[in-house]
């Protein structure tokens, strides 16, 4: 014998349900903030990779103040000179660095690096400085900060 509201009880429940599992699902593909986890080392390269007018196609940061790498990539069809890199507000010591179109080359950093204890994640925010052939002092950041793990 069913008792009176008895279907829609149960009908209530198995919604709330269905709703507390898409809820959960939803948080863990990382489609609300703060639920999800944060960007990995395979997305930040990924972004870096396609960024443009420069792509930053590989790094590295390890344990001491002048070791870290940068490759970048002009992705423009016009020369691109880098004037100057900062991560989290640091200054990089570099060359100029001349990039013709397409080129591809590793950045001459001589210190300024962040430091990282060897095995430990980080998550740098990046700026990078340029000169264009008709302009100067162009900057680029973007909105995924470069991810890895110290070596």
């Amino acid at each position: 014998m069913r008792l009176r509201g008895q279907g829609t009880t149960e009908y209530l429940i198995i919604l709330a349900v269905v709703i507390v599992i898409a809820l959960v699902v939803v948080g863990v593909m990382g489609f609300l903030p703060g639920l999800g986890t944060s960007v990995t080392a395979s997305q930040s390269k990924a972004y870096w990779g396609a960024a443009s007018p420069l792509a930053i196609t590989d790094w590295e940061f390890d344990d001491d103040a002048a070791g870290c790498d940068l490759v970048l990539r002009n992705q423009t069809s016009g020369k691109i000179t880098v004037t100057g890199v900062e991560t989290e507000g640091a200054a990089l010591t570099i060359s100029n660095t001349a990039l013709t179109a397409g080129q591809e080359s590793a950045l001459a950093i001589t210190g300024g690096c962040q430091t990282c204890s060897t095995g430990d994640p980080y998550d740098y925010n990046i700026l990078i400085t340029y000169d264009t052939t008709k302009l100067t002092g162009k900057t680029q950041t973007g909105t995924t900060s470069l991810v890895g793990t110290c070596a």
